[in-house]
């Protein structure tokens, strides 16, 4: 709904009941679609289990997410910060959770089953990318 398909047909008609304390200044369909269409393409690379984790902008993303969610409404936003845990994860650093899934793989996971190799795979190209590209992973 906010690519450029939509921009004469919903836009900028639906901008303020939509986004009701986006800030005037900044209340423009370009300034929705560029932000709507950065928020898509995390959800996408983080839903289809690709490393976001080396992004540099993560944390930036993940604040500019909160604030279009307060642009929509200010007490929705109140309650996903109860059961927001981004920072304390992101804080943790990507060695911690490594470690704890390596262990739950070895645990549960045969040395024969693929998903080990996949999941270690996708962690180590990710590590020496810096996680600016992604590599479909292999089966080892």
């Amino acid at each position: 709904l906010f690519d450029s398909r939509y921009d004469g047909l919903l836009w900028p008609k639906l901008l303020k009941p939509i986004f009701p304390t986006m800030p005037q200044r900044l209340r423009s369909y370009k300034n929705i679609s560029y932000r709507m269409e950065k928020i898509r393409r995390l959800r996408n690379r983080a839903f289809h289990h690709e490393p976001v984790w080396y992004w540099l902008d993560l944390s930036q993303q993940h604040s500019e997410i909160l604030e279009t969610i307060s642009w929509i409404n200010p007490e929705m936003m109140r309650f996903v910060a109860i059961f927001d845990r981004f920072p304390e994860v992101y804080a943790s650093g990507p060695q911690f959770y490594e470690g704890k899934l390596i262990q739950v793989f070895q645990a549960v996971l045969t040395p024969e089953f693929p998903i080990l190799h996949m999941a270690q795979s996708c962690y180590h190209r990710a590590a020496l990318t810096g996680g600016t590209q992604f590599q479909k992973p292999t089966y080892i």
